[in-house]
């Protein structure tokens, strides 16, 4: 039953992604740890693109480009419970907003660890959680994870986003 991992300053993880609106390659590292009113946060960084997740738990807070708030979910988006186990399920409702294009939206999802599974992806193959979040309201897929514990990151996720489904996939993983 993992327990919310450690990230360390320098791991990196690169992932591919490819859907409809196009793909590419993408490498995200743990840059720094920052306090959000008080709450400490790991900063996973991309290129321009930050992502703050709350380090007690892994909940995404915000996303920021060149230093500017594009996405902010209030309460944090879950995204995982601690310790995980099979069959683990949770709700959350939240509110996110985008300020630059002046946008709010409430959502309501379902998380539920539906399985345990053996991935096979670029950087290797994993024991993983498949971790699958739908709408509440109409029970449409948003997303299906597959979480690894042994690196501490997930290795496989399709979304289903307005343009259609977009899949990544780890290519390749740097531990600290």
């Amino acid at each position: 039953m993992p327990e919310a991992p450690v990230w360390k300053h320098g791991t990196e993880w690169t992932y591919r992604y490819g859907g409809p609106a196009g793909g590419g390659t993408s490498v995200w590292s743990v840059a720094r740890e920052e306090a959000i009113d008080g709450v400490p946060h790991y900063v996973l960084k991309s290129g321009a693109r930050e992502i703050f997740y709350r380090k007690s738990d892994r909940a995404t807070s915000r996303e920021t480009v060149d230093g500017v708030i594009v996405s902010k979910y209030t309460p944090s988006r879950l995204l995982y419970k601690w310790p995980m186990s099979l069959g683990q399920s949770w709700e959350q409702t939240l509110s996110e907003e985008r300020p630059k294009d002046r946008q709010k939206s409430e959502r309501v999802d379902t998380v539920t660890v539906e399985g345990e599974e053996t991935v096979t992806v670029p950087a290797g193959t994993f024991k993983t959680f498949k971790i699958v979040c739908r709408n509440k309201k109409t029970g449409t897929i948003r997303y299906e994870m597959s979480y690894s514990p042994e690196i501490g990151q997930w290795v496989k996720l399709r979304e289903n986003l307005d343009s259609g489904q977009r899949v990544s996939e780890l290519m390749a993983f740097k531990l600290r």
